[in-house]
């Protein structure tokens, strides 16, 4: 694609923790069920993490919403991110370049969940965008099934792109590229990274 913000930026430094990011949500507000999608790249040590989070308003504990399943060490993938496919079931495609978005996914492990996504994004927000961070809201068509059961989508969610440094110390994956935040405590971060109030 010829827009930078729909590829992988290259590292400007050699930071072991020089991180990319590619996140997309969606909601299903009759259902009170939200979802998101979330690769998270390290290309300086050559591996990435991918995550799919569907939750309710029965939980928003990882370890009982509906679905959660996070793939963390996989090898660092040798495919443009404007089609690209991860281990962990995530698909996705940019048809049009900082617009529209064709997504997927696919439990790896053969559970009856899937997710076929469309998502037509505005120019992103000024307010919440910068150097090295992009942020836009995306107006999504889907169809899901969860746990075999089959569920339109037809509202809106977020796309988050970021890029650079982001320590795993303090605030953990929670840090900003370019923030440097103070230390808290392994409890507060784990609060702040895991915890998630459903809609």
């Amino acid at each position: 694609m010829s827009h930078p913000d729909d590829e992988f930026h290259p590292p400007t430094s050699d930071d072991p923790y020089w991180t990319e990011t590619c996140w997309f949500s969606f909601q299903v507000p009759e259902r009170r069920l939200s979802g998101q999608l979330y690769p998270y790249f390290q290309p300086n040590q050559g591996v990435c993490a991918a995550a799919a989070y569907f939750w309710d308003d029965h939980s928003d504990r990882p370890w009982d919403v509906l679905h959660a399943k996070n793939f963390w060490h996989l090898p660092m993938p040798d495919q443009p991110l404007s089609d690209i496919s991860l281990p962990n079931g995530i698909r996705y495609r940019c048809l049009e370049s900082q617009a529209v978005y064709e997504i997927a996914y696919d439990d790896p492990d053969g559970d009856e969940i899937s997710v076929r996504l469309t998502s037509t994004a505005p120019s992103p927000d000024p307010t919440t965008s910068g150097p090295d961070t992009s942020i836009s809201p995306v107006a999504t068509a889907a169809q899901i099934t969860l746990h075999g059961q089959e569920i339109g989508v037809d509202s809106f969610g977020f796309r988050d792109r970021s890029w650079g440094p982001r320590t795993q110390f303090g605030r953990g994956w929670a840090t900003s590229a370019t923030a440097t935040p103070p230390r808290r405590s392994r409890t507060a971060s784990t609060a702040s990274c895991c915890t998630t109030t459903a809609p």
